[in-house]
């Protein structure tokens, strides 16, 4: 093999090696990148989710300082339940508080199963909706928060329509 063969072959190798160096670095970058995106996806929600807590806990706050009132309406109107968040919204509405259901009554009322209903639940808990729990003998009742009761009933802050109205009433 002349001189020039065996540089070209050289210089050919090193070219390879620096390109499968770089598709490494590459690789590495991309990997980071979609680590930094989902970082900052989870940052979002979190973040969400501590304004919602932050509102929950102003409102326990002025609750427990005597003034049990809701702010305004305003501050009601950001949460926005689902259709089927709003039928067990409507359950809760129609329960009262001397006669709440459990989540066992609610499955049975929609025909769905009770781990269904919790899950649900603790979604419109997490988006600010003042649902109650009461324990009495190892079972949970809820019921929704007598001033939210009021205010819902004044305001719609929830925007349930009459036709969401008739079909769970029909």
């Amino acid at each position: 093999m002349s001189g020039v063969a065996k540089l070209r072959e050289f210089v050919k190798s090193n070219l390879k090696d620096i390109k499968e160096e770089f598709d490494d670095h590459l690789h590495t970058i991309n990997d980071n990148t979609s680590e930094i995106q989902a970082t900052y996806e989870y940052a979002f929600r979190l973040e969400e989710k501590l304004k919602k807590l932050d509102r929950r806990l102003d409102r326990i706050e002025s609750l427990t300082s005597g003034s049990a009132e809701f702010e305004s309406v305003e501050d009601d109107s950001g949460i926005e339940l689902n259709d089927y968040e709003k039928k067990i919204f409507l359950i809760l509405y129609t329960a009262s508080e001397s006669r709440p259901v459990n989540y066992g009554q609610i499955a049975q009322y929609l025909g769905e199963d009770e781990l269904l209903i919790r899950g649900h639940v603790t979604n419109m808990l997490e988006k600010g909706l003042p649902v109650q729990k009461r324990y009495d003998d190892g079972c949970v009742y809820l019921f929704l928060d007598r001033k939210f009761r009021e205010t819902q009933t004044k305001h719609n802050v929830l925007g349930i329509s009459q036709k969401t109205v008739k079909e769970f009433v029909g």
